[in-house]
Order: C-alpha cells, then sequence, then structure tokens
C-alpha cells in the first residue's frame, strides 16, 4: 500500500475537476488487466501508469492507455526499460523493493539515451530546487514529482508554494532549452 494511496470516490472526484485541463493518470501496481480496465473506466483516467512487476505483454494489451514506470539503479535497469513496448515510460530511483516515492535521484547521466529514442517521463527525488538542472540534462518528456512538493512529514499532501516553485523551475528549464534550439 501506498502512503499517497486515495480511494475510488475521491480519485473519480479529482479526475472530474481536472477533467479539460491536465492528463489525469493513475498509479497502481500489481492489478491484472481487467482491474486496471475497470479502475481507468470508473475513475475516468487518461492513462495508467503501471509501477509494479507487471510484464510488457499487459502493457502491450492495454495499448495508449498503460505505460510502464521502472526504477533505474544502473545501465541493466535502463536495458529493461528500453524493451518495454509503448512509447512513454516512466524511469525512477531504484531503492531497494520499493516501487517509486522514495524522494531519492538517481544519476540522471544512465538515462539520457533513452530520452533522446522514447518519451520518458524522469522521476525520483526531483524538487524545485534540481527540477531545472533535470530537464536541462535530459530534455524530458515530462517530469514527475510528489514528495518533493509534499509539506514535511505529511505524505499526499501538497504544499502549494512548493507546486509554483516546481511547475516555475520546470518552466525555466524548458525556456533555457528552448533558447538553445
Amino acid at each position: 500500500w501506498s502512503k499517497r494511496r486515495i480511494d475510488v470516490p475521491l480519485a473519480r472526484k479529482l479526475a472530474e475537476i481536472a477533467r479539460g485541463r491536465v492528463e489525469t493518470v493513475g498509479v497502481v501496481s500489481d492489478l491484472s488487466e481487467e482491474q486496471i480496465r475497470e479502475l481507468s473506466q470508473t475513475v475516468g483516467l487518461d492513462r495508467v501508469q503501471v509501477h509494479g512487476q507487471e510484464p510488457p505483454s499487459l502493457v502491450t494489451r492495454l495499448g495508449g492507455l498503460a505505460f510502464k514506470a521502472l526504477g533505474v539503479a544502473s545501465a541493466a535497469d535502463v536495458a529493461l526499460a528500453a524493451s518495454f513496448p509503448g512509447e512513454l515510460l516512466l524511469v525512477d530511483a531504484a531503492v531497494g523493493a520499493r516501487s517509486g516515492g522514495t524522494g531519492t535521484t538517481f544519476d540522471w547521466s544512465l538515462v539520457t539515451e533513452l530520452c533522446r529514442a522514447r518519451s520518458v517521463v524522469v522521476a525520483g527525488g526531483l524538487h524545485p530546487e534540481n527540477v531545472t538542472d533535470a530537464v536541462l540534462a535530459l530534455s524530458p518528456f515530462g517530469v514527475d514529482v510528489a514528495s518533493g512538493v509534499e509539506r514535511n512529514g505529511a505524505p499526499g499532501i501538497k504544499d502549494p508554494e512548493l507546486v509554483k516553485a516546481f511547475v516555475e523551475a520546470v518552466r525555466r528549464g524548458d525556456a533555457q532549452l528552448d533558447n538553445t534550439r
């Protein structure tokens, strides 16, 4: 169980509020194909990030609905990530058996080529002070944040000022990239 887990009624309400303004993504771990499809339909998700031990075949069967999240600590991890189907992929820090949400960064240079070849969302220990560096180093499709914008000691409770600072830092990185293209 994730310390950031919410129930289906709350997820549905949040998805309704966000609909048409942002892409809604549910994060799941080790659900069956049927459970993922049912959750997606019930909540009204645009996509589902599969963050457990799901095989490539599940991602293939789910098509554009699902994308895989994988921990990265070595070149072998990057090779495994690259082997998953679909255009979109999320890379996070590999920290033991934990599947994300650790607040730990990883060696971004490991995924430089992967970010050039695929649409990669980078996660893992990002916060307002380092996300500009991640954007500049990788030019990723996107960035993902959880603990980096949470109030201290309150998993799942986002600090609006940290969220604002994070978004501004991402935009600074994008603007700097645009100036170099």
